[in-house]
């Protein structure tokens, strides 16, 4: 009976061969068509079968117990390692050689027989593998075998797996390189010490044009840029060797990468110096692989956040002095400001000398009639200006117009022209561009709602007020292993008062004045001796004719001495508001320099080994914008993030 039964299980067993065999359409069991993915059959037994095979293994009855075992029948592959006890065995083969692929069964450290094992090909691309069957029993020594079969005559590489049926055992595979002359002219064996879970590991070989060219510095670069690879071979699993079955003689840098599950390359190893191969030889080579640096090159779109008060600070309160004390002051400080500039202009002069008694020292106390009749015109007319809801706001409960504009950003690109070599990058990799800067506005500006994009800032381009712009410049920085960058201290060459004397006079004045076309001091200073409405007037209802008038010159248009005055008192009262700001950045020694105060986090936010964002618009990074001359010296806390550039 145990007789009967072990026939019909090996009828049970070549029926369903054969029939696997004619569902491929060829003879024997090859990877054919099915070439992609999983190559050739896939075989098993059911469970039940497998089972009753065991159970009547012959007269011998049921094997000896403990647990089972399938390994390699040889001590060691063709490549000279270990395959005993290993998942994988190298078999290397001449085309058109066959080769017997054995296996033994083991149960509790003893050989059993009649166990069915099946074999499968996998990662046959070209076709070319046959084994002579899909199935075989092990014998009394508990060895299990089938043929390998290999057609043509180019290079190959594929695997076949075989599986203890019906028993929950690892698998054991044979790595099968078909070569020429069974000689494999390089072998990468790459390795990995680090905690990353690598799923697939790949060596790349660059022919090198001249020794060690392509080196080592940017490994990346080079599997993803332009260079094409002379030769691909796959490891696979870590630990197992990469073998390149075909490359022609010469000298090589290899790169070894080793992806997660998801594909990302997350460790690299390179080497520029020994992979030289020769015609007749074989060379075999270690690779080690370390943790991947992620990703820094390219260009960071930045945002660097200063309050306002810090702008105004230290000498640049002094710089800004004349502007807010006409913003905050009385409007009698207007006329004493602007006769007390001097009689340098005769209009002028005779303006100031029919305003005062004494001219060049004006005071509201010795005001003539007409500087008495001046003085309550502009007041009137200032008045009806601060009457306007931020003006207003602003100067509610004895404030100032200083926190109308709450901060300034600056606006520009921080660019990485190579990756870190040593954890550093030299002037000639690393330069920032700086070419705007947005004022926002505090509460006294409310946006209406629905608020429009837009609504409460105001962005000016460098161009605006700096002829050489965009500023910037080159400088050395440093990543440490826990990803903080340093920039160093560098020139900006930011005309750095000219800035904040175009902040005020085009972003504050408009919204002060409510007059969207005010945005010099010559127009504040027009709208208080002509009144609200008047810049959109010209001739003898311009500014000028209406403050002639207002004093009782009633002769119209430029032969009036009193406009001539008025127009000559507008230019010259905008300089002198202008000129302390604007002239700062041509004074002994005057620079502007930028440089981190505090390591700044550079972020991969996605773990794709590149890197996203440096700081975040919630947690900035802190920069040190420092401006002076030879006399005074600011610095000014820059809140700073970027985020890297489409």
């Amino acid at each position: 009976m145990p007789h009967l039964s072990r026939t019909l299980l090996s009828m049970i067993l070549l029926g369903s061969a054969l029939v696997a065999a004619c569902e491929d359409s060829g003879s024997g069991a090859g990877g054919g068509a099915d070439s992609a993915g999983d190559v050739g059959l896939d075989f098993g037994l059911p469970d039940a079968i497998v089972d009753a095979g065991a159970d009547l293994a012959g007269s011998d009855g049921p094997g000896p117990g403990g647990p089972p075992t399938l390994d390699f029948a040889a001590a060691t592959g063709d490549d000279g390692e270990s395959c005993r006890g290993e998942a994988f065995c190298a078999v290397i083969i001449d085309p058109s050689e066959s080769r017997k692929l054995e296996v033994v069964v083991s149960e509790g450290g003893v050989p059993v027989a009649d166990r069915v094992v099946t074999f499968k090909i996998d990662g046959d691309a070209a076709g070319v593998a046959q084994i002579s069957a899909l199935s075989a029993y092990s014998d009394a020594e508990g060895r299990a075998s089938v043929e390998l079969q290999v057609s043509g005559e180019e290079p190959a590489w594929f695997r076949v797996r075989a599986q203890l049926s019906g028993a929950e055992v690892a698998p054991v595979t044979f790595e099968v390189v078909v070569a020429p002359d069974a000689r494999v002219p390089l072998t990468v064996r790459p390795s990995y010490a680090g905690e990353l879970d690598i799923a697939q590991v790949a060596v790349r070989a660059f022919a090198q044009s001249a020794p060690g060219v392509p080196g080592c510095g940017d490994p990346v670069a080079l599997l993803e840029g332009q260079t094409a690879a002379a030769g691909e071979a796959l490891a696979l699993d870590l630990g197992r060797p990469a073998r390149f079955l075909e490359l022609p003689a010469g000298s090589y840098t290899l790169v070894a990468s080793g992806a997660s599950a998801d594909g990302t390359v997350v460790a690299l190893g390179c080497d520029a110096d020994h992979a030289t191969v020769s015609a007749s030889s074989e060379l075999d080579l270690p690779l080690p692989m370390e943790d991947r640096a992620p990703r820094f090159s390219g260009t960071f779109d930045m945002t660097a956040s200063v309050p306002m008060g810090d702008v105004l600070s230290g000498p640049w309160s002094a710089r800004s002095a004349p502007a807010f004390s006409l913003l905050d002051g009385e409007p009698s400080a207007l006329a004493l400001r602007l006769c007390g500039l001097g009689a340098a202009d005769t209009a002028l002069a005779t303006l100031c000398g029919q305003l005062f008694n004494d001219p060049l020292a004006p005071a509201a106390d010795d005001a003539t009639e007409t500087g008495k009749a001046a003085i309550a015109h502009i007041a009137q007319n200032v008045g009806a200006l601060q009457d306007q809801g931020p003006w207003k706001a602003a100067l509610a409960g004895g404030g100032s117009t200083r926190g109308v504009i709450e901060r300034l950003e600056l606006r520009g690109s921080l660019r990485l022209l190579a990756e870190p070599t040593g954890g550093a990058w030299t002037e000639d990799q690393a330069q920032d561009v700086w070419d705007a800067v947005v004022a926002r506005y505090g509460e006294a500006v409310p946006c209406p709602e629905p608020v429009e994009p837009g609504c409460g800032k105001k962005k000016l381009f460098f161009a605006m007020f700096q002829p050489d712009s965009p500023v910037g410049g080159a400088f050395s920085a440093t990543i440490t292993q826990s990803l903080l960058l340093s920039v160093g201290s560098h020139d900006l060459g930011l005309r750095y008062g000219a800035m904040v004397d175009a902040v005020l006079e085009r972003a504050l004045l408009p919204v002060l004045l409510g007059e969207p076309t005010a945005t010099r001091w010559e127009d504040l200073i027009a709208l208080a001796l002509g009144g609200p409405g008047c810049l959109a007037k010209t001739g003898a209802e311009g500014c000028c004719a209406r403050f002639a008038t207002a004093l009782g010159e009633s002769q119209p248009g430029a032969n009036n001495p009193m406009v001539t005055a008025c127009e000559a008192w507008i230019t010259a009262g905008a300089q002198s508001l202008r000129a302390p700001m604007v002239g700062a950045a041509d004074a002994a020694g005057a620079f502007t320099s930028l440089g981190t105060r505090e390591p700044c986090p550079a972020v991969d936010d996605d773990a794709d080994l590149v890197i996203d964002r440096l700081g975040a618009a919630e947690t900035p990074c802190t920069f040190d914008l420092v401006v002076g001359d030879e006399e005074d010296t600011v610095a000014l806390d820059l809140g700073v993030y970027g985020v890297r550039a489409p």
